[in-house]
């Protein structure tokens, strides 16, 4: 198994990637780069935004917990094993998911 580590980076669609592996991991970028409630005929796929307005220290909790969710729910065949937040623009409210998976 490869571990590979994401992020939700602006994300070109490859309508025919590849192999399996870049199929997976543009899968998962798209997940953590998704609100859930805004993919057309896809309601329930993305990070969803309950953590908006909460506590700094319940935001991390909730988004972490949306984030391995969302990749659990929507790309069963990557496994998430880390999850890092990257909490340096957190006074401006925004946290950015960082996630190991394993294919």
């Amino acid at each position: 198994m490869s571990s590979v580590e994401l992020t939700a980076t602006p994300l070109v669609i490859d309508w025919a990637p590849a192999t399996e592996q870049a199929e997976i991991l543009q899968n998962v970028r798209f997940i953590l780069g998704s609100v859930a409630g805004t993919v057309p005929l896809a309601r329930g796929m993305g990070i969803d935004n309950a953590a908006v307005d909460a506590p700094a220290s319940k935001a991390r909790a909730l988004l972490m917990t949306s984030v391995l969710r969302a990749v659990q729910r929507n790309e069963s065949r990557a496994r998430v094993v880390e999850i890092n937040l990257d909490d340096s623009n957190a006074l401006n409210g925004q946290f950015s998911p960082r996630v190991r998976i394993e294919i």
